[in-house]
């Protein structure tokens, strides 16, 4: 059975809200590793992609917040 998407005229769309990425501070990664903690392994695995539990990442994205990096969490 095919399946049909409908998209709404420009119009009646609502309007887009203005998205504001901040740097991680050492005050959320307490937060940040609970959260990878209830990650499941595939969850990690597709997040990092590869096999790892986050945590190195999550504290070297801390440490380096205020510098310019190109890394960062979505």
């Amino acid at each position: 059975m095919a399946t049909t998407s409908i998209r709404l005229p420009m119009a009646a769309q609502p309007p887009v809200r203005q998205l504001h990425i901040r740097a991680l501070s050492p005050e959320q990664l307490g937060g940040l590793l609970e959260m990878l903690g209830r990650c499941s392994a595939s969850s990690l695995f597709h997040r990092f992609h590869g096999v790892t539990d986050g945590t190195a990442y999550a504290r070297h994205l801390v440490a380096t917040s205020g510098h310019e990096t190109p890394h960062g969490l979505v």
